[in-house]
């Protein structure tokens, strides 16, 4: 345990949220705060990085989503099926655009297709619980870091893996979601530690459109790589984004540390301003005891679960399945498919940031309460794409509005940084990443599922009447989960994650620090 000098500024965190009932005043916390020349935060470098992790979480989970269209053998697909194809080619664009200069090499139909984009889910789900509790007694960032390593590695595996059987390929979906399965839970783990109460909403915002740059970059940049002839095309999608999350995790391990009070050159003043605007957790060697009994019976968490799988409904569907709707129904080719889908999550992007500032702004400056913030946010950010979907149907083959209307949607779902985001650290910072294991677990059931189904409605029958039974479900998820939250959310510190005063973490002792001002 840290020891204690009782002439500090705090000698025990706080867990309550408002800056005004912490030990240091307004004016010790801007003190804190003041910028050196040559130094930046550490916690803002825990951002970068996570934000960049984030980005190469997203850009090996949906890269497949874009290359299975050139992977696949369209030819050898339809001999026995009659393609009806309702939606004339796009102004501007000739038919020689639509193909690949080579067809896939793969026979699968559709629904073949939806397991494989559904396979990850089985590895990811399973991991989340366990990631998240392991990430609390030990180290969460070894967790997080080897996580990506894993999927990084086995990435650029895939194509020699899909070659030699798509079975296979399939459990290799599997293994590469166990590895991305315990990367949330443990980054949430490191957030209960580095981020004050008052920047929580923004950190989480900003990381997480590491994950939207991530879909926004790897959509169009796998989209040229396919159409090209360099490395057979499609293989080197995999290659490219492989290797880049390898050299991700050289500079996380080189430069990230579990606790803000383990870091080698982090100012003293700044530990401080960690310490007493962070909620109250123990000591990284207690090992606290989970109350199980409680936490699966809690209604809000429940709740949040169900929210956030309705949610993820949604989103999985237009992640793994939109790229298929552009190309076979409104006929746009790969390489216009790609920068579609991307203008979806740079929408996303731009909202997420905003709104993790602004209920950061309305929480600090006490507007509303924490829990009334969330449930306004996370109105917006389902009732939004719910009422966007259900218009698709309406507009038939006119891929312009379309596209606008599945781009509003996702500008929509960004709200979520406000609302349900950071809601696993409200509700029991103690437990973030147990919590945030159970949620996600529950949460990605929908992203196992949600491909499943949508190939299931489309298989061989890729209509316009087909695909929006497709945005129907995903909308009436969305309101269903709007409503749940409503009823059962919140964000307050719930009985079973309190934590006594005592037992929290410690400040540092002025002279273990080398690096004081």
């Amino acid at each position: 345990m840290y020891s204690i000098d009782k002439t500090d500024d705090c000698t025990t965190t706080t867990s309550t949220v408002s800056p005004s009932n912490n030990c240091t005043s307004n004016d010790e916390m801007q003190h804190y705060e003041q910028k050196f020349s040559g130094n930046i935060p550490t916690r803002h470098v825990l951002t970068i990085l996570g934000f960049l992790g984030f980005f190469v979480i997203y850009s090996l989970r949906v890269n497949l989503s874009v290359a299975l269209v050139a992977m696949v053998n369209n030819t050898a697909m339809q001999t026995n099926v009659t393609i009806i194809e309702e939606c004339s080619t796009p102004p501007g664009i000739s038919n020689s655009t639509f193909k690949y200069k080579k067809d896939g090499e793969f026979a699968w139909d559709e629904n073949l297709q939806g397991i494989i984009l559904a396979a990850f889910f089985y590895g990811y789900i399973l991991t989340q619980v366990p990631g998240g509790r392991l990430a609390e007694q030990y180290s969460a960032k070894w967790l997080f870091g080897s996580g990506i390593l894993w999927t990084s590695l086995l990435t650029i595996l895939t194509p020699v893996v899909a070659r030699w059987s798509v079975v296979a390929f399939i459990i290799l979906r599997i293994l590469e979601g166990i590895g991305e399965g315990i990367t949330y839970p443990a980054l949430n783990v490191m957030f209960a530690r580095w981020i004050p109460l008052q920047e929580r909403s923004t950190v989480i915002s900003l990381v997480g459109t590491g994950a939207n740059l991530g879909t926004v970059v790897t959509l169009p940049v796998a989209a040229v790589l396919c159409n090209c002839e360099f490395g057979e095309g499609w293989p080197t999608v995999f290659y490219l984004f492989g290797s880049f999350g390898i050299l991700w995790f050289i500079f996380w391990i080189l430069l990230i540390h579990d606790w803000p009070e383990e870091h080698p050159t982090i100012l003293r003043r700044e530990i401080l301003y960690i310490q007493s605007n962070r909620q109250c957790i123990t000591n990284y060697l207690k090992l606290t005891k989970v109350p199980w009994h409680r936490i699966l019976t809690s209604v809000p968490l429940w709740a949040l679960c169900f929210t956030k799988f309705c949610g993820n409904w949604g989103f999985s569907m237009l992640l793994t399945e939109l790229p298929l709707y552009l190309s076979n129904v409104l006929q746009f080719p790969i390489k216009q498919n790609g920068y579609k889908n991307a203008l979806l999550y740079i929408a996303e992007t731009l909202t997420m940031t905003g709104s993790g500032v602004v209920s950061d702004y309305l929480r600090v400056k006490g507007y509303f309460r924490t829990t009334t913030i969330r449930k306004i946010f996370e109105s917006i950010s389902m009732l939004g794409p719910a009422f966007c979907l259900i218009l698709v149907p309406f507009v038939g083959c006119d891929g312009t509005v379309a596209v606008y209307l599945f781009v509003f949607s996702m500008a929509f779902y960004g709200f979520s940084s406000g609302g349900d985001g950071p809601i696993a650290l409200d509700m029991a910072p103690e437990f973030a990443g147990t919590v945030m294991g159970i949620v996600n677990a529950v949460t990605n059931v929908a992203g196992l599922f949600a491909p499943i189904v949508g190939g299931l409605l489309t298989e061989h029958n890729e209509t316009l009447v087909q695909w929006s039974k497709v945005f129907y479900l995903a909308a009436g998820m969305y309101i269903l989960g709007a409503m749940i939250f409503l009823l059962f959310g919140s964000a307050e510190v719930q009985p079973w994650a309190v934590i006594p005063e005592d037992s929290c973490t410690e400040p540092l002792n002025p002279q273990q620090d080398s690096h004081q001002e």
